[in-house]
This record gives structure tokens, C-alpha cells and sequence, in this order.
């Protein structure tokens, strides 16, 4: 609907959604403003129910004047849509203002009294509201408190004749079946009983809104909605001045009575809560709690006074949460308990060749989803953990399908998907009722309560997309709407189970390119780094319980499941980092079960080698299948052919993982030989023209630079010294006496190969672009040495990923761009074409192309089906020989299998 118009209202974009309606912003071309308009959902206009309660809405709202009450402005039909037109309020909902901690006293009566008092307002004009929440609560730009959505208003019965026959059970019809009217947490116990309603259930729905803003959660809790439900009926809630022994017990007791099960015990109308609100603020409480009330500015001098006594006592008890498990909040204060040592047993739950990873365990711990590649493109298969029939749940989606996360209720899956342009899905947990959260994202991680999920930017696909570009966002699985978390690298989010806080892994700060695990405060603030030590960390999730958190670490040379006890509410680590499993090869995507005896990974198995393919550059076709260089599991990568065609240069893992040090061998596959230590991460090497040495990337210093050794593995001196900064790939000029090379994301600069960085100031190139995060990383240099060819990186101002091949000439300084995908574009030996990667590193199959830079076509010549490998097989980064008659690559077999660890504390 967004760009079409109603009447003479252009729609602009969707801002909200419920069971009742659309709402869009949208600009009266007439009056030249904007406008909120809101119109039936599609397929439900020609519901004569719907029509009904839509046209009841519109006419309770017009009939309503009051200054936090939404104003409409018109009732109106165009191409058979009926909408209204009212005020747009510009501003935030009040459920993303609360913090865990409650609201201070001052700002709780500043939203309270003219809530209050709107409230009042519609209740003398026969109006009930049914569905009051912080969610259908503005705070206005300005500071106006606006109350939205009187789409379940109902008016009441001594008012509406028509309604005394008219009984609305849980079940009824106009709002599905299974569902109810309103939202379960601020329901009264009338509504939800299914008993006659009047406006003393706005009273209690106020009530648990004005607990949740004063202790930041809600006042009635369970594990599910019927919990929830019977907690309501029956239960009593904590006491505020309980929870927050800062705030004057006259607050505690006007919320109690608001919550009164039985409403003639309930305060009897909305005007006696505001009197009583202002009563409190101006100092004026009566009854026994008076001594204690004080006014506004003596509270706030003694707040200040008692801050640092009570802080950390108060975020323990502040957890906001919808389904909360029943069982005692964790104090920061306490002393950690002791770590029992952890033993169990593991299992293997799938046999299929190729890649099944990232598993997600229903709640019970029974069944499990996954992403797999069975039928060419990424889906999302359903199993039994005791085995049985596979279900493929996206078996209709022709674009991949991953990162599948099961709900807390297990109703429901969150996954990445690539359809429609790619973003967060949520469908039913089989399959059905698939629809879009969001049109970005990856890793989705719900939210204790069910209601949101917790997402990043993007994840690494290619060598560098690092996870420094990430960002954490939020969701409203009902609303859509969207709240960044964290500004920082973050991949693989996962919320801890009493919702404090996300638990992440990124880039530690500086350079050095490893990763550590962190968590931040739901919220949002300041992350709190978790692992700080050498090994790489990666792909955290929390215990059951909140009091570990499980990730996958290199520590002791092969990727294993390692846990370290930490406190949810702060992300303080309370002990040493301990082995859960020892022996696995490269284990990862870990879930756990709700009960938290058991733990699912995936094992992921890769072996690099060395092909090349002959190639005629003339007809821009391959010539026959792929031949070996390196053996198979010799763990090869970035290769790089010697200029006289004999030798390729690589990076390989000569004494295990992560101990990547530069060998060649010749192109036969014999004579394998190592120049530089293990140990030190030497990678991507580079042939210097005339054949003698060979420039490579090391961080063998301590941070990434540019280093030289001679073809023998004599003569290794560093070229660059930029401590601190990160120093991408070298690229060698034509004649031997340069390189060009990318330094801290930025800018480009070109270097003498011969002497010392400090005596020979390097030049700089300009920036690919002067705003935004958009840098440019060479990879060839031009046959005649007046261009660089490379590809785009990082972000632009608006936030979209840059990407494409990109030449930058050195005669007019000037960049070119000339696709906006792939990777790695080295000439051919013409000067005008350059073989390139099509897409990103990772994708299958890889593609290679051949791009003409005078006129921008480009022709696929290489791909796994024209190799005829298999379609798990990932190539990437091309090279040619200096006559252009092969093409070496890397090829990438990879296999994953998911397996099950059942867990056992012993004593």
C-alpha cells in the first residue's frame, strides 16, 4: 500500500499493525500535513463483523476530546478501503521507555496524572478502553502523553442498549479462535473470566501498567499464558515498596488498589486515581503512609543520597518480562556457587552429507530445527532428537533459508531468510503462516516472554565482512517495531532467560582481529567484555538457569564447548572459563534446552586445497575438470602463482589451527616446501614481479602488517610498521618496486618494496568516499601500472552495505565503480578484463566472471557445474598465471552433522 493513495491521502509508510487495523503515515495532499491513517487489514474488509467494530472504533474516537487522547480527524472509504484519518503523534511508545530498573518517582506522576485523567475522560463519555498497555501508550515528542488504539473500546452497557446481550468470551469469534480480547498480562480478572465488563477494568489495566513502570516489570508472571491467566484470577502481586523501597508506599498502595481482584474493592473511577496521583505529588497523601510521602524535589535529593546503597539491589529485581520463569531472581551480590565439573554423553542426530548446522532445541528438548543443504538451496529441516522422518519446513521457498530459532512456548520459529530480499521471518513450528519481522538481519534470538527477537546486522560471509560492521537490533514480533541495541561488532545474539541481558561475540578492541564474547544490558549501554585471553571465542549462548554462559573456544587447539560462570544481571564473570567437551573438531551454533540437560552443536568439517583449472582466455572458457596442487586435508588457502608459472605461494596450516604459515609448491604438486613459521598467522602472499620474493600479511608483530621473505625463506623483514592499525593484502606494482595495501579500514596507501617505512613515507590515496564507512581494498594492479583494481567495503551513510568491483586510476585520481557485487578482480594480461568472484565469499556454488572494464559486461567462465563438483563445494579467490592460461583457486569441501551432548552434573 505504501506509495498508493486513498482519497486524497498519499501513504508514505506502514508505522504500526494489530488485530484490528493498519496503521500508515501518510500526507493530505488537500491540507498539506501528515497524518496517521488507518485502514482494515488486507482480506478483512469484506468482514461485516470487522466493518462494524472498525466504524465503532472511529465513532468512540471522534466523540473523544481530551488532550492525551488521539484525535481523528475523519471516517472515510475509497476503492471499497474504509480508514479514518487521525493525529499523527510523533514520539515513542511508553513500553520502550521503562527501564529494568522502574521509572524515578517525578517522571512516573508525569505520565501517570494525564493518563489518569484521559482515562476519566473517556469513561464519562461511556467509553472502556479493554486493551490499556504501555504499548498503546505515546510520549509525544513535545512530552504528551497520548493513548492510542481504541480499537476493543467498548461502550458501556447502561449506555449501549445494544450491548446487554452481547457477551465476549475468550474465545470470541471476531478475534480468532484460541485468541482473546485484549492483552493477557493487563487483563482484569472480569475480562478474562468472561463475565459483563465496565470501566473499572481499565482500572486494573492501569494498575499493571503504573506497577510496571514504577519496578520495571509486570505485576502478575508465568511460564505460559495460562499461568499468566491463573496468576491474575489468584495470585497477589509483590508489594512496589517491595521492589522499589526508594518510592513512597502511598504509590505501592494506590497501585494495590487499582489491582483489586474484586472491582467494587477497585478505586470506582479513574478521576479518584488522578486526584489521588496529584495528591502524592504536591505532598498531600493521606492515611497511615503520610509521615513517609515526601514532595517531588526532597525525593529526588534523597534518591541521590541513597543511589550507590541501593543500585545494585534494585536491577536485581528489575527484570521485565511476559512468561518469567517462577523461581528467585539472581542477586549480583552473591558469591559464586562452585562449578561442578561437567560429563555427559554425545550422540549424532544427522547422517546427510553436505552442511546441516545451527541447531535450535524446542523447549522441551525433544525436537530440534536446523538449516541444511539437501536440496541446492539452504532450508530449514524439523527432526526428533530420537530420530524419524525429516520435515523440510521452507520445502517452498526457492532462496535460503537459516538461522532458525525455536520460541520459548515452541510455537513458533524465527530464521533468516533471503526471499523477498532477505530479512528475519517468523512462521508456526511447522512451517506454516510464514510472514516478515523485518527486511534486514541474521541470528534471530527471542526474548524470554516470546514478544521480541534480538538480531545483528549481518554475518561473515566474506573475509571482510567483519563483525565490526554489526549491530544489535530488536523487534516486536507483533508490531515490527525496531530498536537498535548496540552500536558495536556483534554477531550470533542470544538473550539470557530472565532477560537481562544479550550475550554476543565480537572484536575485542584494538587490531589484532581476534574475537572475545560480551553481553550487554537488554536496554541497551555499555558491553561488558566477557573472555579477554588469546584464544578465539566465539558463538555464546546462556544455561538454562543464566548462571553460565556456553561457547565455542580454540582454547586448547580444537574448537570445544567451553563454559564460564557469570552474573545475568551485571555480565560480571564470577570464575575461570572450564571444558564442557574435549576432543571435538570445530563444534559451533550451540542450543540449549530449557531444562538445561542438553546442549546441541554442530561439527564442522572442511578440508582447503589447492585446483587449477586450465583456461583460454582468447574464447573465455575452461578447458577440461580442476587437477590437485596440494594433497587433500593439507589445509591450503590464497594461493598465489609465481610469475614464471612453475610455483604457487600459499597459506597453510603446517602444525594445526589457527597456525597459518606462508609454503609453496609447484604446480605439479611435488616439492612442498614451508618459508615461514607456524605459529604466527601468515597469510595471503603475493609474488613480487621479477619472482625472487614474496610479500604476505602477518601478525607476527602483534598487529597486521605487511612482511617480506625470499622465495628460499631467507630475507623475512617487515615492510610496514603501523602499530596498531590493521594492514590489509599486498598488491605488487608491475614493476617491483611498490605495493599498495589498505590500512585500518581506510584509507589506501602505496609503498617503496625496498626501504625502511620510516625513512620513505607511504602515499595516500584518497578515500573511496569522503562520508560514511565505504573503504576500498586493491587486489591487482594494472599491466601498465595506472590502475588498481579492488573491491568496495563497509557501509554507507544509509547504513546500506557497500559492495562491487571498483577501479581506482592513478592518472586522474579518480574512482570508477563498475558493478555493485563480487570479489577479488585480478587483469588479465590485455589490461581491459579482470576475473572476479560473482557474489560473496562463501556462496554456492561460487561463481568466477569475466568483468570488461570499458564497458561493464561480465561473463561467468568458471562455477562448480562447469567444474562438475559437488554443489557443497565452495570455490573462492581466483588467481591467474601471468599468461593467463590457468586459473588457481581454493576449493572448500566442507561437512556438518549435528550432534546432541546430554548433560550430567556430577557430585
Amino acid at each position: 500500500m505504501v506509495g498508493e493513495t486513498l482519497g486524497h491521502y498519499k501513504i508514505l509508510e506502514l508505522i504500526g499493525k494489530g488485530g484490528m487495523g493498519e496503521v500508515y503515515r501518510a500526507e493530505d495532499t488537500t491540507l498539506k500535513r501528515q497524518i496517521a491513517l488507518k485502514v482494515l487489514p488486507p482480506g478483512l474488509a469484506s468482514s461485516q463483523e470487522r466493518l462494524k467494530r472498525f466504524r465503532r472504533e472511529a465513532e468512540t474516537l471522534a466523540a473523544l476530546d481530551h488532550p492525551s487522547i488521539v484525535t481523528v480527524f475523519t471516517v472515510e472509504q475509497d476503492k471499497d478501503v474504509p480508514f479514518l484519518t487521525m493525529q499523527l503523534v510523533e514520539g515513542r511508545q511508553l513500553s520502550t521507555l521503562i527501564p529494568k530498573e522502574g521509572m524515578p518517582l517525578e517522571r512516573i506522576l508525569e505520565i501517570a496524572i494525564p493518563l489518569s485523567d484521559a482515562l476519566a475522560s473517556a469513561h464519562e463519555k461511556g467509553v472502556i478502553h479493554r486493551d490499556l498497555k504501555p504499548a498503546n501508550i505515546m510520549l509525544s515528542d513535545e512530552g504528551r502523553v497520548k493513548v492510542l488504539d481504541f480499537g476493543l473500546a467498548k461502550l458501556r452497557p447502561d449506555l449501549d442498549a445494544a450491548a446487554e446481550t452481547e457477551t465476549e468470551t475468550l474465545t470470541e469469534p471476531l478475534t480468532g479462535e484460541g485468541f482473546v480480547l485484549g492483552t493477557i498480562p493487563y487483563m482484569s480478572p472480569e475480562q478474562l473470566q468472561g463475565n459483563p465488563l465496565d470501566h473499572r477494568t481499565d482500572l486494573f489495566s492501569l494498575g499493571g501498567v503504573l506497577y510496571q513502570m514504577a519496578t520495571g516489570e509486570r505485576p502478575h508472571k508465568g511460564e505460559t499464558p495460562i499461568s499468566v491467566i491463573t496468576s491474575i484470577v489468584n495470585d497477589e502481586p509483590r508489594p512496589v515498596d517491595e521492589v522499589r523501597t526508594d518510592l513512597p508506599p502511598d504509590l505501592g498502595r494506590i497501585i494495590g488498589r487499582c489491582l483489586e481482584k474484586d472491582r467494587e474493592r477497585r478505586f470506582q473511577s479513574a478521576k479518584e486515581i488522578r486526584n489521588e496521583l496529584e495528591d502524592l505529588k504536591t505532598g498531600k497523601s493521606s492515611g497511615a503512609s503520610r509521615k513517609r510521602s515526601v514532595v517531588i524535589p526532597q525525593l529526588r535529593r534523597r534518591r541521590k543520597l541513597l543511589w550507590h546503597l541501593v543500585a545494585v539491589a534494585v536491577v536485581a529485581t528489575a527484570g521485565y518480562l511476559a512468561w518469567q520463569r517462577l523461581e528467585p531472581e539472581p542477586q549480583p551480590d552473591e558469591p559464586p556457587a562452585a562449578s561442578s565439573p561437567l560429563s555427559g554423553t554425545h550422540s549424532q542426530l544427522t547422517f546427510d552429507p553436505g552442511m546441516e548446522q545451527d541447531p535450535s532445541l524446542s523447549p522441551d528438548g525433544r525436537s530440534f530445527v536446523y538449516s541444511g543443504y539437501r536440496s541446492g538451496n539452504g532450508d530449514i529441516y524439523f527432526r526428533r532428537v530420537s530420530g524419524g522422518k525429516v520435515l523440510n519446513l521452507t520445502e517452498d521457498s526457492l532462496e535460503d533459508d537459516l538461522h532458525p530459532a525455536f520460541s520459548p512456548d515452541g510455537d513458533s520459529i524465527a530464521f533468516r531468510s533471503e526471499r523477498d530480499g532477505g530479512g528475519i521471518f517468523v512462521m508456526g513450528a511447522m512451517g506454516e503462516d510464514v510472514r516478515r519481522l523485518t527486511d534486514f538481519g541474521y541470528f534471530p534470538s527471542w526474548s524470554p516472554d516470546g514478544e521480541e527477537v534480538v538480531f545483528t546486522t549481518g554475518w561473515m560471509r566474506t573475509g571482510w565482512t567483519q563483525a565490526r560492521n554489526q549491530r544489535i537490533w530488536i523487534v516486536d514480533v507483533s508490531s515490527g517495531d525496531l530498536r537498535e541495541v548496540l552500536d558495536h561488532s556483534a554477531l550470533r545474539p542470544d538473550w539470557s532467560p530472565n532477560g537481562y541481558r544479550i550475550a554476543f561475540w565480537g572484536k575485542s578492541p584494538g587490531e589484532d582481529g581476534k574475537y572475545d564474547i560480551f553481553t550487554v544490558a537488554a536496554g541497551g549501554g555499555q558491553p561488558v567484555q566477557v573472555t579477554q585471553d588469546p584464544p578465539y571465542d566465539d558463538g555464546p549462548v546462556w544455561s538454562a538457569d543464566g548462571k553460565h554462559l556456553f561457547f565455542c573456544s580454540r582454547r586448547g587447539g580444537t574448537e570445544n564447548i567451553w563454559r564460564v560462570p557469570i552474573d545475568e544481571v551485571t555480565g560480571r564473570v564470577l570464575g575461570e572459563a572450564e571444558p564442557v567437551t574435549s576432543g571435538t573438531s570445530a563444534a559451533g551454533g550451540l542450543s540449549v534446552s530449557r531444562d538445561g540437560s542438553r546442549v546441541a552443536y554442530f561439527v564442522h568439517k572442511r578440508n582447503m586445497q589447492i585446483q587449477r583449472v586450465a583456461f583460454d582466455p582468447g574464447e573465455e572458457r575452461v578447458l577440461g575438470g580442476p587437477t590437485e596442487i596440494t594433497p587433500l586435508g593439507s589445509d591450503a588457502i590464497y594461493p598465489a602463482v609465481s610469475p614464471d608459472g612453475e610455483w604457487v605461494a600459499f597459506a597453510g596450516r603446517f602444525a594445526g589451527p589457527r597456525s597459518w604459515a606462508i609454503g609453496i609448491i609447484r604446480t605439479d604438486g611435488t616439492d612442498q616446501r614451508q618459508l615461514t613459521e607456524s605459529g604466527d598467522v601468515d597469510t595471503y602472499p603475493a609474488w613480487s614481479p621479477d619472482g625472487e620474493r614474496i610479500a604476505f600479511w602477518s601478525r607476527r608483530s602483534g598487529s597486521r602488517e605487511v612482511w617480506l621473505v625470499r622465495r628460499d625463506g631467507t630475507g623475512l623483514q617487515q615492510l610496514t610498521e603501523v602499530p596498531g592499525k590493521t594492514v590489509q593484502p599486498p598488491v605488487w606494482s608491475p614493476d617491483g618496486q611498490r605495493l599498495a595495501a589498505t590500512i585500518n579500514y581506510g584509507s589506501t596507501y602505496v609503498f617503496n618494496a625496498d626501504q625502511p617505512w620510516t625513512e620513505h613515507p607511504p602515499e595516500e590515496i584518497p578515500r573511496l568516499q569522503a562520508e560514511g564507512n565505504v573503504f576500498f581494498l586493491p587486489w591487482s594492479w594494472s599491466p601498465d601500472g595506472k590502475v588498481l583494481a579492488g573491491d568496495a567495503h563497509g557501509e554507507h551513510v544509509d547504513g546500506n552495505e557497500a559492495s562491487g568491483i571498483v577501479l581506482y586510476s592513478f592518472e586522474t585520481g579518480e574512482y570508477r565503480q563498475l558493478t555493485d557485487f563480487g570479489l577479488y578482480p585480478q587483469w588479465l594480461a590485455d589490461g581491459r578484463r579482470v576475473l572476479f568472484l560473482v557474489g560473496a565469499e562463501g556462496e554456492v556454488p561460487a561463481r568466477f566472471a569475466l568483468l570488461d572494464t570499458e564497458t561493464g559486461e561480465h561473463r561467468e567462465v568458471l562455477s562448480s557445474e562447469v567444474l562438475g563438483i559437488t554443489p557443497d563445494t565452495i570455490n573462492f579467490w581466483p588467481r591467474l598465471s601471468l599468461d593467463n592460461r590457468a586459473i588457481i583457486f581454493t576449493r572448500f569441501h566442507e561437512e556438518a552433522d549435528i550432534w546432541m551432548l546430554t548433560l550430567r552434573d556430577e557430585e
